[in-house]
C-alpha cells in the first residue's frame, strides 16, 4: 500500500515536472519572452542613497511590448551629458521619480522628460533655454528620492522640482539593495526567489507578466484596499513633507505631479483623493494628470503598453503635453525674474 502511494506521488511529481519543462521550452521557441527585463548591472550599490542607476551605462531592456536601449550619462541619469555650461545658463527642472519618471519601455526621445524639454524650447520663451534633467530610477520609493535630491540638488541648482507620484510610490519605501547586478528587496529569501526565476525561467516571467495586465490581478489589489494603503500612508506623507522642506530650504519650487495608474477602478480613484488630501494638508501645489488620463476606455488603452502597465510612446507624448501647459504660466514668471 505505502508503495503504491510513494510511486503514484512519484509518477504525478514526474508528470508535473515533465510538464513544466516541456512548457519553458516552448515558450522560449514560440515567443520572444525574454528573461528578467532589465539589463544586468544597470544598477549599482550607492552608500548615500542606497543604489542608483551605474553612471555612463548602456545596456537594452527587454519585454514582450518592446525592446529599448538605455544609456545614462556621468551622474547616471538617463538621457546625454549635462555640462556645467549650460545649468549656469538656462532655466533647470528636477523630475524625481521611478519607473514612470524615467520613461520606462521608450527611448529617450519618446520619453515625456525629453519632449517637455523639447517644448520648452521649441518657441515658448526664445530668450531663455530650459533643461529637464531627469533623475527618475525604476524601483524608486521617496526614501530614495529624498537622498538622490540631498546628493544632487545643490549641484544641479534646479529653479523647478517636480517629484511624481503613482499609486505603487505609497508602498514603496522598503529597503532595496543590489546582489549581482539587480535590485533585491529586504524582504527575505522570497524576493531572491522572484530575481532567479526571473533570471532563469522564461516561464514564469511569460506567467507573471500577463497576469499582472489582467483585470482579475487589479480588481485583486483593489480587495486589498485600506489594508493596502492605511499603513503606509503616513510614511508616505512623513517622506513628502521631509522632501518638500529640503526642496524649499534652497529656494526651489516644488510641485507634485499625480501620474494615474494604467486600470481605473475604486482603489485608483480613492488613491486619487487620498493624494489630493495629503498635498493640501502640506500645501504643496499639485500638476494632476489624473483628470487628463481619464478618458474613455479604448482611447485610454491607446496610452499604454498592452502588457507592460507604463504608458507607451502615445502615452508619453500625453503626459509631456499636460505638465508643459501646467508649467507655462510657473516658468514665464521665473524667466521675468531672471531677465
Amino acid at each position: 500500500m505505502l508503495k503504491s502511494i510513494f510511486l503514484k506521488s512519484g509518477i504525478i511529481v514526474f508528470s508535473i515536472v515533465l510538464s513544466l519543462f516541456i512548457l519553458e521550452i516552448s515558450i522560449r521557441i514560440f515567443t520572444s519572452q525574454p528573461y528578467y527585463g532589465y539589463p544586468k548591472y544597470m544598477y549599482r550599490n550607492d552608500q548615500e542613497i542606497g543604489f542608483s542607476l551605474t553612471p555612463d551605462f548602456e545596456g537594452r531592456h527587454i519585454q514582450p511590448d518592446f525592446n529599448i536601449k538605455y544609456n545614462f550619462n556621468s551622474y547616471g541619469f538617463r538621457g546625454r551629458e549635462i555640462y556645467k555650461e549650460e545649468l549656469d545658463s538656462s532655466i533647470r527642472l528636477l523630475l524625481l521619480g521611478d519607473s514612470v519618471a524615467f520613461g520606462n519601455g521608450v527611448s529617450f526621445e519618446k520619453s515625456w522628460a525629453y519632449r517637455l524639454e523639447k517644448k520648452l524650447n521649441n518657441g515658448f520663451d526664445e530668450k531663455q533655454k530650459y533643461i529637464v534633467v531627469n533623475t527618475g530610477v525604476p524601483g524608486y520609493g521617496q526614501d530614495e528620492e529624498i537622498k538622490l535630491f540631498k546628493k544632487w540638488g545643490k549641484n544641479l541648482k534646479p529653479h523647478i522640482v517636480l517629484t511624481t507620484f503613482c499609486t505603487n510610490d505609497w508602498n514603496d519605501n522598503s529597503s532595496q539593495y543590489i546582489e549581482d547586478g539587480y535590485v533585491v528587496n529586504n524582504r527575505g529569501s522570497a524576493s531572491r526567489i522572484k530575481v532567479f526565476l526571473n533570471l532563469h525561467s522564461r516561464l514564469y516571467t511569460f506567467i507573471v507578466l500577463r497576469i499582472k495586465s489582467t483585470s482579475w490581478w487589479h480588481r485583486n489589489r483593489e480587495d486589498r484596499g485600506e489594508a493596502r494603503i492605511s499603513p503606509p500612508v503616513n510614511i508616505a506623507k512623513k517622506n513628502i513633507a521631509s522632501l518638500d522642506r529640503e526642496v524649499k530650504a534652497l529656494g526651489m519650487k516644488h510641485y507634485l505631479v499625480y501620474f494615474p495608474d494604467k486600470t481605473y477602478n475604486h482603489t485608483n480613484k480613492d488613491d486619487h483623493r487620498r493624494f489630493l488630501k495629503l498635498c493640501k494638508e502640506l500645501n504643496i501645489p499639485v500638476i494632476d494628470l489624473y483628470p487628463e488620463f481619464n478618458v474613455n476606455p479604448e482611447e485610454r488603452r491607446r496610452l499604454y503598453f498592452k502588457i507592460d502597465p507604463h504608458w507607451n510612446d502615445r502615452g508619453n507624448e500625453h503626459a509631456a503635453e499636460a505638465i508643459y501647459k501646467n508649467l507655462k504660466p510657473v516658468l514665464k514668471n521665473i524667466a521675468s525674474q531672471i531677465d
